[in-house]
Parts: structure tokens; sequence; C-alpha cells
């Protein structure tokens, strides 16, 4: 009978230690890009700076730095192009829908 109440509460401490599981939030940069992309964000010319700032208003918050490489693999798969254009009188990327 002792060793039935030990079983008992051993188990119990495992059903008090187990925590739920938390669900991963599965969407990226690149899901957010491409999220803005099919709501027309992109059918006026953007630059990177315009970019992260509709990013922000969706409270995803990134560097300019870390855009490049989503923005480059969305060029490669022809979802965006891009063409120097000049903006405040620099010369900067510009990205648009094809």
């Amino acid at each position: 009978e002792y060793d039935k109440v030990r079983n008992e509460a051993n188990i119990e401490k495992v059903k008090i230690i187990q925590r739920p599981v938390k669900k991963p939030n599965k969407k990226g940069i690149y899901e957010y890009v491409l999220e803005i992309k099919e709501g027309g964000f992109f059918t006026e010319p953007r630059t990177i700076g315009d970019i992260k700032d509709k990013l922000a208003e969706l409270a995803v918050h990134c560097k300019t730095t870390t855009l490049p490489p989503y923005l480059n693999k969305l060029i490669k798969e022809d979802v965006l192009k891009r063409a120097k254009g000049s903006k405040d009188e620099k010369e900067v990327w510009l990205y648009k829908s094809k």
C-alpha cells in the first residue's frame, strides 16, 4: 500500500511540473514583407526606410540592415523588382511590385 501511495505522489508531481507548450509565432520578416506586398504597399516605388516604417506599423521591429536579404530573395523569386532612383537628392534602391 505504501508503494501505491508513493507512485501516485510521483504522478501528481509530474502533473504539477508540466507546463503548457507555447505556440511559436511562425511569421518572420519574409512573410510580413509578402503580406504588405499583397496589401498593395509596393504599387509605388518604396525605399528600405519606407518598408521598415510600414513593418513597424505592424509591430515588426527590425533594423534597415536586416531587410536586404529578404528583399533580395523576393527579387530573385520575381515578386519584386528594384531600380536605382533618387529620394531627397540621394541615390537609393527603390522596390516595386512586378
